[in-house]
């Protein structure tokens, strides 16, 4: 008999409402012998496609936007919320597939804090690092009135290109261990680098802080530039043929569309080139040109993250709350990498390899327990 089948047969007997006193018991135990210090916490979401049948019943089980590309696949939603120092997790939650990483968080929130904060080594004030995908005005209306809860999550450039296109001149060296060695080594060019300023954002002035890194502007630049040259390679080809009037290369909405589909290939945006299409008695003319404008203005955003904290109420200085905003990054790095990667490791191999009849109903919560 294979071992899942077997470990199948041993969960069956265990409903949803046993497995969460399970999972409490566990946990409580766990921070009993190692005693986290829960000051300040990294809280992440993913999610795991199965290859369950359309017709076969599950609550949790849906398909919707999946981190590895297998949208068409039925999937399930995972929340970890860990300990920086300690690296022991703290709390995790199972969510059907197609529930927004925003909504998740909303929905966990006062059950989550609710445990960290009876903690016995918990200070007062506790700080959570977030993903920009948690972001919504409510979710974060609810961490404003929370007294001892307070955030750090980051923000999409593209919708703060004000902020991402600040000139480096403005930018100042950040005072972390990083930052330290590579001086050490006369590597000044490789510093990050950081901006604060303040804003409104979710209904209150929150501090931001736009943070450059060197090595992630140039790999992003080189791939930058070799899209941009594929591009231009691309358009000289469709000018050619549509100068030798080749069939199916007469219409300028046609070679347009084209065009666009060649950009959303490459994730590139498309006004990054301007196409001109002329016609005349000789027939139809193509030509086209780089926007200088645009492509200077995307490169500025390159190796750019922009990082949003509540405002504290006693003034502290810009260095430190920039050094602690920039290892953000590096924890982003940790959590997805280390314990994560291992765990979510096992739980793909019980998901994927487990016979797809017996993951029914809300039986598929077990395994992402069995991992910790």
């Amino acid at each position: 008999m294979s071992p899942f089948k077997r470990c199948w047969d041993k969960w069956n007997r265990v409903d949803e409402d046993t497995l969460h006193q399970i999972t409490l018991k566990f946990f409580e135990r766990l921070w009993q012998i190692e005693s986290p210090a829960s000051d300040c916490l990294l809280f992440d979401t993913t999610n795991y496609y199965t290859f369950m049948a359309s017709h076969t019943e599950s609550e949790i089980a849906c398909r919707g936007k999946n981190k590895e590309g297998r949208h068409h696949l039925r999937q399930i939603g995972l929340g970890l919320l860990v300990a920086k120092g300690t690296k022991l997790p703290l709390y995790y939650s199972v969510c059907p597939g197609n529930i927004h990483d925003s909504r998740h968080f909303e929905t966990i929130m006062d059950e989550m804090f609710g445990v960290v904060c009876g903690l016995n080594k918990t200070k007062e004030r506790l700080t959570v690092v977030i993903d920009k995908g948690m972001n919504s005005e409510g979710n974060y209306t609810w961490i404003d009135e929370h007294s001892r809860v307070h955030f750090i999550t980051t923000y999409s450039t593209y919708f703060a290109q004000d902020l991402a296109v600040i000139p480096l001149d403005r930018f100042e060296v950040a005072d972390t261990t990083g930052n330290k060695q590579l001086i050490e080594k006369d590597c000044y060019d490789e510093c990050q680098l950081a901006y604060r300023s303040k804003g409104e954002y979710w209904g209150k002035e929150r501090t931001v802080i736009v943070t450059y890194s060197p090595k992630t502007a140039r790999k992003k630049s080189y791939t930058f530039d070799s899209k941009l040259e594929t591009i231009r390679q691309e358009l000289l080809k469709m000018r050619t043929k549509v100068k030798e009037e080749a069939p199916h290369w007469k219409n300028s909405d046609d070679i347009m569309n084209r065009y666009l589909r060649l950009c959303q290939r490459l994730h590139i945006s498309s006004n990054l080139f301007s196409l001109n299409f002329k016609q005349s008695e000789k027939g139809l003319s193509m030509s086209f040109r780089k926007n200088p404008y645009q492509v200077k203005q995307k490169k500025l955003m390159f190796g750019k993250n922009i990082l949003r904290h509540q405002v504290r109420p006693r003034p502290k200085s810009y260095r430190l709350l920039a050094a602690g905003l920039m290892r953000v990054g590096s924890y982003r790095s940790w959590i997805n990498k280390a314990p994560l990667i291992k765990t979510m490791g096992v739980i793909r191999r019980l998901i994927h390899e487990t016979p797809v009849k017996h993951v029914i109903m809300d039986l598929a919560k077990s395994p992402f327990f069995t991992c910790f």
